[in-house]
């Protein structure tokens, strides 16, 4: 399954901790509309203090050799709230991956 990619911290929300405020990301050269395409080795922070990070990203579709993330990934955050799943509330509609 694949779905839109996310280009954005926000887009990264889980259920503890609501929506991410800074996405840290190893990929410079592919952009979406806001900022850069996800990959696997993505991590975010949240505003309690939280992070994140992908554990499973898509099969087939790459940025420079690192696996990219959609709707479909597969994350987990952990914080002061405990460990939740990650989930892509929005993506960016334009960029969909397999």
């Amino acid at each position: 399954m694949a779905g839109p990619s996310i280009d954005a911290a926000a887009q990264v929300v889980t259920p503890p901790a609501g929506a991410a405020t800074m996405m840290i990301t190893a990929n410079t050269r592919v952009r979406g509309r806001t900022g850069p395409v996800g990959s696997l080795l993505d991590t975010f922070t949240f505003a309690d203090g939280g992070n994140g990070r992908w554990l499973m990203g898509n099969l087939r579709t790459r940025i420079g050799g690192m696996v990219m993330v959609s709707a479909t990934s597969v994350g987990q955050y952990a914080g002061p709230n405990g460990t939740a799943p990650l989930l892509v509330a929005a993506g960016d509609s334009r960029i969909r991956s397999r």
